[in-house]
Protein backbone atom coordinates (compact mmCIF):
# COMPACT_ATOMS: atom_id res chain seq x y z
CA UNK A 1 0.00 0.00 0.00
CA UNK A 2 1.22 3.12 -0.69
CA UNK A 3 2.87 5.46 1.77
CA UNK A 4 0.51 8.41 1.46
CA UNK A 5 -2.53 6.17 1.05
CA UNK A 6 -1.68 4.83 4.58
CA UNK A 7 -1.30 8.48 6.01
CA UNK A 8 -4.52 9.26 4.89
CA UNK A 9 -6.32 6.33 6.24
CA UNK A 10 -4.67 6.94 9.76
CA UNK A 11 -4.79 10.41 9.68
CA UNK A 12 -9.25 10.38 9.46
CA UNK A 13 -9.91 8.68 12.51
CA UNK A 14 -6.91 10.74 14.45
CA UNK A 15 -8.59 14.54 12.60
CA UNK A 16 -12.17 13.24 13.98
CA UNK A 17 -10.78 12.12 17.20
CA UNK A 18 -9.35 15.82 17.81
CA UNK A 19 -12.95 17.03 17.01
CA UNK A 20 -14.91 15.56 18.91
CA UNK A 21 -12.19 15.81 21.94
CA UNK A 22 -12.69 19.88 21.56
CA UNK A 23 -16.06 19.98 20.20
CA UNK A 24 -18.65 21.50 23.06
CA UNK A 25 -21.09 19.09 24.90
CA UNK A 26 -24.30 19.81 26.51
CA UNK A 27 -24.25 17.13 29.61
CA UNK A 28 -27.48 15.72 30.59
CA UNK A 29 -27.42 13.76 33.67
CA UNK A 30 -30.28 12.46 35.03
CA UNK A 31 -31.09 10.15 38.47
CA UNK A 32 -34.56 8.52 38.94
CA UNK A 33 -35.14 7.93 42.83
CA UNK A 34 -35.52 4.80 44.63
CA UNK A 35 -34.03 1.45 45.23
CA UNK A 36 -34.47 0.62 41.00
CA UNK A 37 -33.73 4.15 40.00
CA UNK A 38 -32.02 4.63 37.05
CA UNK A 39 -28.95 6.92 36.11
CA UNK A 40 -28.65 8.29 32.87
CA UNK A 41 -25.97 10.78 31.26
CA UNK A 42 -26.45 11.58 28.16
CA UNK A 43 -23.42 13.38 26.62
CA UNK A 44 -24.47 15.62 23.31
CA UNK A 45 -21.93 17.24 20.98
CA UNK A 46 -23.20 20.68 20.26
CA UNK A 47 -21.70 20.23 16.90
CA UNK A 48 -23.71 17.05 15.86
CA UNK A 49 -27.34 18.86 17.26
CA UNK A 50 -26.37 22.25 14.47
CA UNK A 51 -26.16 19.35 12.33
CA UNK A 52 -29.29 17.02 13.05
CA UNK A 53 -31.20 20.44 13.22
CA UNK A 54 -30.22 20.37 9.23
CA UNK A 55 -32.87 17.50 9.00
CA UNK A 56 -35.73 18.45 11.61
CA UNK A 57 -38.71 19.84 10.74
CA UNK A 58 -38.67 23.51 9.33
CA UNK A 59 -40.70 24.40 12.70
CA UNK A 60 -38.24 23.18 14.83
CA UNK A 61 -35.32 25.42 12.82
CA UNK A 62 -36.68 28.78 13.72
CA UNK A 63 -38.56 29.94 17.26
CA UNK A 64 -40.91 32.99 16.62
CA UNK A 65 -41.33 35.68 19.16
CA UNK A 66 -41.91 39.11 17.50
CA UNK A 67 -43.27 40.47 20.84
CA UNK A 68 -40.01 41.02 21.96
CA UNK A 69 -38.92 43.01 19.13
CA UNK A 70 -40.46 46.35 20.87
CA UNK A 71 -38.11 45.09 24.00
CA UNK A 72 -35.01 44.21 22.72
CA UNK A 73 -32.90 47.49 23.21
CA UNK A 74 -34.38 47.32 26.82
CA UNK A 75 -33.39 44.03 27.12
CA UNK A 76 -30.18 44.57 25.93
CA UNK A 77 -29.67 47.92 28.18
CA UNK A 78 -30.13 45.85 31.19
CA UNK A 79 -28.02 43.11 30.28
CA UNK A 80 -25.80 45.96 30.06
CA UNK A 81 -26.76 47.31 33.37
CA UNK A 82 -26.34 43.53 34.88
CA UNK A 83 -23.04 43.32 34.10
CA UNK A 84 -21.52 46.44 35.59
CA UNK A 85 -23.05 46.21 38.61
CA UNK A 86 -21.60 44.68 41.33
CA UNK A 87 -22.49 40.95 42.76
CA UNK A 88 -25.51 40.91 44.88
CA UNK A 89 -29.07 39.67 45.85
CA UNK A 90 -31.64 41.24 42.70
CA UNK A 91 -34.71 39.98 43.95
CA UNK A 92 -35.88 37.82 47.63
CA UNK A 93 -39.22 36.94 47.75
CA UNK A 94 -39.95 34.41 50.89
CA UNK A 95 -43.71 32.82 50.79
CA UNK A 96 -45.13 30.13 53.51
CA UNK A 97 -43.07 27.38 52.33
CA UNK A 98 -41.48 28.37 48.97
CA UNK A 99 -38.30 30.65 48.59
CA UNK A 100 -37.21 32.43 45.07
CA UNK A 101 -33.53 34.19 44.92
CA UNK A 102 -32.37 36.20 42.02
CA UNK A 103 -28.67 37.44 42.13
CA UNK A 104 -25.84 38.10 40.16
CA UNK A 105 -22.70 36.10 40.87
CA UNK A 106 -19.54 36.84 39.22
CA UNK A 107 -20.53 36.91 35.19
CA UNK A 108 -23.76 35.22 35.80
CA UNK A 109 -27.42 35.39 36.88
CA UNK A 110 -28.52 32.70 39.47
CA UNK A 111 -31.80 31.69 40.30
CA UNK A 112 -33.07 29.72 42.96
CA UNK A 113 -36.10 28.27 43.63
CA UNK A 114 -36.51 26.24 46.69
CA UNK A 115 -40.07 24.72 48.47
CA UNK A 116 -42.54 22.00 48.34
CA UNK A 117 -39.46 19.49 48.30
CA UNK A 118 -38.38 20.62 45.39
CA UNK A 119 -34.85 22.53 44.40
CA UNK A 120 -34.44 24.32 41.12
CA UNK A 121 -30.85 25.97 40.27
CA UNK A 122 -30.27 27.85 37.18
CA UNK A 123 -27.32 29.86 35.91
CA UNK A 124 -27.65 32.23 33.18
CA UNK A 125 -24.59 33.69 31.59
CA UNK A 126 -24.88 37.02 30.66
CA UNK A 127 -22.50 36.77 27.82
CA UNK A 128 -24.55 33.93 26.66
CA UNK A 129 -27.86 36.00 26.80
CA UNK A 130 -25.74 38.57 25.10
CA UNK A 131 -24.85 36.35 22.26
CA UNK A 132 -28.64 35.21 21.77
CA UNK A 133 -29.92 38.82 21.86
CA UNK A 134 -27.71 39.09 18.97
CA UNK A 135 -29.15 36.36 17.06
CA UNK A 136 -32.57 38.06 17.02
CA UNK A 137 -33.81 38.94 13.32
CA UNK A 138 -36.50 40.72 14.69
CA UNK A 139 -39.26 38.39 14.36
CA UNK A 140 -37.39 35.13 16.04
CA UNK A 141 -34.17 32.90 16.05
CA UNK A 142 -32.76 30.42 14.33
CA UNK A 143 -32.31 27.28 16.74
CA UNK A 144 -28.88 26.43 15.11
CA UNK A 145 -27.58 30.07 16.39
CA UNK A 146 -29.19 29.48 19.85
CA UNK A 147 -27.50 25.91 19.93
CA UNK A 148 -23.84 27.60 19.16
CA UNK A 149 -24.64 30.97 21.49
CA UNK A 150 -25.20 28.03 24.00
CA UNK A 151 -21.53 26.68 23.09
CA UNK A 152 -20.09 30.01 25.19
CA UNK A 153 -21.33 28.55 27.86
CA UNK A 154 -19.26 26.43 30.81
CA UNK A 155 -20.26 25.29 33.68
CA UNK A 156 -23.60 23.30 35.32
CA UNK A 157 -26.70 25.95 33.94
CA UNK A 158 -29.41 23.67 35.29
CA UNK A 159 -29.94 21.60 38.84
CA UNK A 160 -33.25 20.54 39.44
CA UNK A 161 -34.03 18.09 42.86
CA UNK A 162 -37.50 16.47 43.58
CA UNK A 163 -37.02 14.37 46.37
CA UNK A 164 -34.56 11.74 45.45
CA UNK A 165 -34.65 12.41 41.77
CA UNK A 166 -32.45 14.89 39.91
CA UNK A 167 -31.35 15.99 37.00
CA UNK A 168 -28.32 18.14 35.74
CA UNK A 169 -27.49 19.96 32.66
CA UNK A 170 -24.09 21.06 31.97
CA UNK A 171 -22.06 22.87 28.96
CA UNK A 172 -18.36 21.96 28.28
Amino acid sequence: MPTKLLVGILLVPIVMFGVVISADYAVVDVREGGPDGMHIIIPVPLALARVALSFAPEDAQYVPCPEISTYIADIQRAVGELHAARDGVLVSVEERDETVLIRKVGENVEIDVDGNGEEVHVTIPLDAVVEMLDQYDGEGFYTKDLIRSIGEVHGEVVHVRDGDEEVKVWIW
